[in-house]
């Protein structure tokens, strides 16, 4: 199968990550290809990304799909699974939570001398907890058809 990736890092406390399949479309013409693909997200492994979920999916609007994460490392992939008749262009969005630090969070540790720290077990209740604002990452390639 053929197959592409590209890897995307969850800052903040974690958080929803929404991946989406802005387009597919042939080489050479304007247009939109209808074919189906294989979107999905992993961890980065070797020179790959082991896949941990996908959806079989058609270029939409919205998001295709949708995961709560942890911190770190993760990839999104686009896999041919056998609908493209051709090589398409894709464009791919992820939009996940971004390491930062509130205002709030530097304000409040200024004042009574303790650091922010950013940790997995962080919530809204602690008011010294990071805060982030969401990130949105765009990738485009072409994805090739699977088994060539």
């Amino acid at each position: 199968m053929a197959t592409a990736f590209y890897s995307f890092n969850v800052g903040g406390s974690g958080g929803t990550v929404s991946i989406n399949l802005a387009s597919l479309s042939p080489l050479d013409k304007p247009g939109v290809l209808p074919e189906t693909v294989q979107l999905g997200y992993g961890v980065p492994a070797g020179e790959g990304c082991d896949v941990r979920q996908a959806v079989p999916t058609a270029p939409a609007l919205v998001s295709q799909l949708t995961e709560t994460l942890t911190i770190g490392t993760y990839c999104a992939s686009i896999t041919d699974a056998g609908g493209l008749t051709e090589p398409a262009n894709y464009s791919i969005r992820v939009t996940h939570a971004m390491k930062h630090i509130s205002f709030l969070c530097l304000l409040l540790g200024a004042l009574l001398a303790t650091a922010c720290t950013t940790s997995a077990d962080s919530s809204s209740a602690n008011p010294l907890a990071p805060s982030g604002p969401l990130a949105t990452d765009a990738f485009s390639g072409t994805v090739d058809v699977g088994g060539r």
